[in-house]
């Protein structure tokens, strides 16, 4: 039965991983990037185990603190050029213009969220590895490392948009 469970998790989470690296709104990468977080909530459960429990609750913590922050931070934000919400990674270009702590503060939550050391997000993920070693399920924790090392190529994605990515009318209209 946890075998199976373990089967269903990694496709999902490989489902939810592949669909987030082709998609440029910002609605459906956080929504398959959730998917992905979930099969990890989901296999720190399934080692069934009081170290399941713990590890299930050290990811769930920081991953809904760095979840409220993104979210916050994209309703607040607002496209200076437009004046209207932001909802393409393309139009995060300028936050770091126009507000560098904002743009500063939306970058930790993003590692945070990939797992970057020594973010909070890093340690829950650190801890379900350690979980799935102890019960054996060596697979499952190598497919989720690389899963995890796949994921920050969409998070990266954010801040580079947030600030390397800058409009020529951001430029012109702030010289």
């Amino acid at each position: 039965m946890q075998n199976y469970l373990f089967y269903w998790v990694h496709f999902l989470s490989f489902f939810g991983t592949i669909l987030a690296l082709y998609t440029t709104t910002i609605q459906r990468l956080l929504a398959y990037s959730a998917v992905t977080h979930i099969g990890f909530i989901i296999i720190g459960l399934a080692g069934c185990s009081v170290s399941g429990l713990d590890s299930f609750i050290s990811y769930i913590v920081p991953y809904a603190f760095s979840s409220v922050g993104i979210f916050g931070i994209l309703l607040t934000y607002r496209n200076d050029i437009s004046l209207s919400t932001v909802r393409s990674t393309t139009e995060l270009s300028g936050m770091a213009l126009s507000n560098p702590i904002l743009a500063f503060v939306f970058s930790v939550f993003l590692l945070s969220s990939a797992g970057i050391p020594p973010l909070a997000g890093f340690v829950g993920k650190f801890i379900i590895f350690f979980t799935l070693m102890e019960i054996d399920a060596f697979f499952t924790s190598w497919f989720l490392i690389l899963l995890s090392v796949v994921n920050v190529i969409y998070y990266i994605r954010f801040i580079r948009f947030t600030f390397f990515n800058q409009n020529d009318k951001y430029k012109r209209r702030h010289k």
